[in-house]
């Protein structure tokens, strides 16, 4: 025979009705102090979009809290701004003003600049005499990849196996 549960309070219902319910941990909100951090946090969020709008579409003009300032790319959708300016208001919890300069847009894009580094390091790849000895020794051998190192960090060098010994 199922027993009934019977639960007694101190309080009235009306009181236990009026008392707010607990708040619900909010997430964390991003703080962002540079056009950097904001690629990074847009990647964070998996905003596709954004990032792409950000590194191929954008060249920062100025940085504050608060207040971006960009030059549009040939070709830039200007709708991104709005979107932007919603997106890093979800993000930080507080409002974004995105001004676009109305000067030429100077200077290069972030994948702009990217892809400048990755030129400049296979030419210096080229350069090096062990890389020139290799080519000249394989002939149509081609140096296809060159990785940049200066983000990344360093690899720790492997120490060698222990020497096992022998039972003769």
């Amino acid at each position: 025979m199922p027993s009934a549960l019977r639960v007694e309070t101190s309080q009235p219902a009306d009181a236990i009705a009026a008392q707010p319910a607990p708040a619900q941990p909010q997430a964390a909100l991003a703080t962002v102090t540079s056009y950097k951090e904001l690629i990074a946090l847009a990647q964070a969020k998996r905003d596709v979009l954004v990032k792409l709008a950000l590194e191929g579409q954008m060249r920062p003009i100025s940085f504050e809290q608060g207040r971006i300032e960009v030059a549009l790319a040939d070709g830039a959708d200007p709708g991104m701004i709005a979107t932007l300016s919603a997106r890093l208001q979800l993000w930080t919890g507080q409002r974004w003003l995105i001004t676009v300069s109305g000067k030429p847009p100077e200077g290069m894009t972030v994948r702009q600049e990217a892809a400048q580094r990755q030129q400049d390091a296979q030419a210096a790849a080229h350069e090096d005499p062990l890389v020139r000895a290799i080519l000249e020794t394989f002939p149509g051998a081609k140096l296809v990849n060159v990785r940049l190192r200066d983000d990344a960090v360093a690899e720790p060098e492997l120490a060698p196996p222990p020497q096992e010994e022998d039972d003769e």
